[in-house]
């Protein structure tokens, strides 16, 4: 009989339910370097109650772009980017990219680079190819994930997909 949460199929044993320490061990390092942190903020300096919104982008490669991709209600749902810059034209989109500050756009700069949108997927993507961009990834540990060289298998029904983000949750802030 196999041991609970796993299942016996010729000779292999295949994990039906992924641990918090897969995850982290092993899931986790493999997808950190395509990601990063992101938040709305009128200061580099990010005073204590300036972060205005928080989120996270992951950077691909299509062969023909370099693209930033975060979730389309982080840039124009309730709360979102688009609607705070509304209140205040001060605040900025920061990449955490990394280096001592982050990288940020104001709205209008980061429609310039925004390549297309859909709601029904929450999904917003914006061209970072330039060299500026360039330059901070390639200064930072970041990667471009490569969809040439890692074609993504076909989702099926059933499959199991994780998403990993920097969610505002346990953040603290400078004072």
């Amino acid at each position: 009989m196999p041991s609970k949460g796993r299942v016996r199929v010729s000779h292999v044993i295949v994990k039906v339910k992924i641990s918090r320490a897969d995850l982290i061990m092993i899931v986790e390092p493999q997808v950190r370097k395509f990601c990063g942190p992101l938040f709305f903020s009128t200061s580099a300096d990010t005073p204590k109650d300036n972060i205005k919104g928080s989120a996270s982008f992951g950077l691909v490669d299509t062969g023909k772009m370099k693209l930033l991709v975060t979730c389309w209600h982080v840039v124009f749902g309730d709360g979102g980017f688009k609607e705070i810059c509304s209140q205040n034209s001060e605040c900025r989109f920061a990449l955490g990219i990394g280096g001592t500050f982050p990288q940020a756009l104001s709205y209008e700069h980061l429609m310039e680079k925004k390549v297309d949108d859909e709601k029904k997927c929450d999904l917003v993507t914006f061209n970072i190819g330039d060299d500026e961009s360039l330059e901070y990834v390639a200064a930072s540990n970041l990667q471009f994930y490569n969809l040439k060289a890692n074609r993504p298998p076909q989702v099926r029904v059933g499959d199991v997909l994780y998403l990993i983000g920097f969610p505002a949750k346990g953040r603290s802030e400078n004072d």
